[in-house]
């Protein structure tokens, strides 16, 4: 996605920030930290939409986005366009 806008092939009405956590697994001091510099600079409330896609993986090396076991068993995966 970063590649894809970086390309200018996309049109983006709004400001697009990619942000990379490291040690996540030990705490959340990455992004908590990072979310607090935002609230201290007066900014957090800016923001409109925060996706995390941490654990987003498949199984099989598709680029999809994997069902889950709580989907139905005829649930569909939605396939990514990079």
């Amino acid at each position: 996605m970063a590649l894809r806008v970086q390309s200018g092939d996309l049109t983006l009405e709004n400001k697009v920030r990619f942000g990379w956590w490291g040690a996540e697994e030990t705490g959340i001091f990455g992004s908590e930290f990072y979310a607090q510099s935002l609230e201290d600079a007066g900014t957090l409330g800016n923001i409109l939409s925060y996706s995390n896609f941490d654990m987003l993986a498949s199984p099989n090396y598709i680029l999809q986005i994997h069902r889950g076991s709580d989907a139905p068993e005829d649930a569909q995966p939605v396939a990514i366009a990079l």
